[in-house]
């Protein structure tokens, strides 16, 4: 049965080595089979736009207020913030400019219109090109503790998470 195998095989390259051409389909054909993906399922399409970011003021606050809690002597914190502005969205505009003279007088004029994408069932949209989140305007901290190194570390952790300078952060005892 070995001897059956061998000959076999021996027949076969035989007639490869006579065909060159078949040789080079049959290797081109396993070099796609290797390269082609290994699932069916067709890749997500890419995103043209940024989805908005998720925020909520109540959310962040109490975030903050848990990870203050945890400072050595804070005990039980509330925080509340103040904003300068929301979420912002900036998007992509075209900007065109049309100079006209009249005889002396010279004159330019610029139009500036959102740059837009047409989703393939007609819908159409401005290209956002980024998102920036809400700016601080002031924080006020109330915390079970009156010691001024409890203060401090909270001011200095208030600070660090929200961008505040100490002078728009106030921390007090609570009841």
């Amino acid at each position: 049965m070995a001897t059956d195998l061998k000959g076999l095989k021996k027949t076969l390259l035989e007639k490869l080595k006579g065909n060159k051409a078949l040789l080079i389909g049959l290797a081109a054909g396993i070099l796609l089979l290797a390269l082609l993906p290994k699932s069916t399922k067709s890749a997500p399409a890419a995103k043209t736009e940024f989805d908005a970011p998720e925020f909520s003021l109540a959310d962040e606050e109490e975030k903050i207020a848990q990870a203050l809690s945890r400072i050595d002597g804070a005990g039980k914190v509330t925080i509340l913030l103040t904003l300068k502005s929301g979420v912002r969205r900036e998007v992509a505009e075209d900007e065109k400019f049309e100079h006209s003279s009249r005889g002396d007088d010279a004159s330019t004029s610029s139009a500036r219109t959102s740059v837009k994408l047409q989703s393939g069932s007609g819908n159409q949209s401005a290209l956002t090109l980024r998102y920036d989140y809400p700016e601080y305007l002031g924080a006020l901290v109330i915390t079970e503790s009156a010691d001024a190194s409890v203060k401090l570390a909270v001011t200095q952790a208030v600070m660090s998470l929200t961008g505040l300078s100490a002078d728009k952060i106030t921390v007090v005892k609570g009841k």
